[in-house]
């Protein structure tokens, strides 16, 4: 397995040591140590260990970014993102988030959710924080908005890098793919594009910003507050998908 060490988590799946915020912690089970949270903005620490033996610890660790959330901005405030009557970005993309660990832990992977609703890090620091991790692969989970009702449809930006638009194109492909599965009407390809998001400017790793729909038109929110996960399933396909594509 690749090492990971720095300041925000270690988990050592063969010696059973955890090093949280500079603090050794020993005899603590592999549980318990998944259940570590709000350690500098991380959310959660998760390992595929918890769910596969140690012969079978994949190589790559996906960061998933809930977008918005605390401290976003400024320390200590509560950044909703795109509102929407009640409906609030930062708590749709954190749901998103919590779903996609699972899939993907399930599916072998390591995951960090960063972001969330209690703690969380500046949006500038995000990619740093992934940097900082070795990630594999980086997706930050976003909702659009827009004062045009009629404006819905998904669509995935990436900044300047092969493998970032290949990850993009994927994760675009197989999102558009299984919401089209709960009702082709939801499914506007708005595609993939490109932006200077603060982000994506890491290198070494692809990443990208998944806007799965806009929170601001009635007709995405259905698709977006359900409990089909079509999206987060889409999200899972296109990442595997984009792994696939490499070897």
């Amino acid at each position: 397995m690749k090492d990971r060490n720095n300041n925000y988590g270690i988990r050592n799946c063969f010696l059973g040591t955890v090093l949280v915020g500079g603090l050794v912690l020993a005899g603590v089970s592999e549980f318990e140590v998944s259940d570590l949270r709000d350690v500098g903005g991380v959310e959660k620490v998760v390992s595929s260990s918890d769910v596969v033996s140690s012969s079978e610890v994949p190589k790559k660790l996906i960061v998933v970014d809930s977008g918005h959330g605390m401290n976003n901005r400024t320390k200590g405030a509560y950044d909703p993102g795109a509102v929407s009557s009640e409906y609030k970005e930062a708590k749709i993309v954190f749901g998103q988030a919590k779903e996609i660990e699972k899939m993907l832990v399930k599916r072998g992977y390591d995951v960090i959710v960063i972001g969330g609703r209690e703690s969380g890090m500046h949006y500038k620091k995000r990619s740093g924080f992934a940097k900082d991790n070795n990630a594999d692969l980086f997706v930050s989970l976003h909702c659009n908005g827009s004062d045009k009702k009629s404006a819905h449809g998904q669509e995935v930006y990436y900044w300047k890098s092969d493998d970032s638009r290949k990850l993009a194109e994927c994760i675009q492909g197989s999102l558009v793919a299984e919401v089209s599965k709960t009702d082709e009407s939801y499914v506007k390809d708005r595609g993939v594009k490109t932006a200077n998001f603060a982000v994506l400017k890491s290198e070494g790793f692809p990443s990208v910003l998944v806007e799965s729909g806009f929170i601001t038109s009635e007709h995405d929110r259905k698709y977006l507050t359900d409990e089909v996960y079509d999206v987060e399933r889409g999200v899972v396909n296109g990442i595997e998908k984009y792994f696939d594509s490499k070897e």
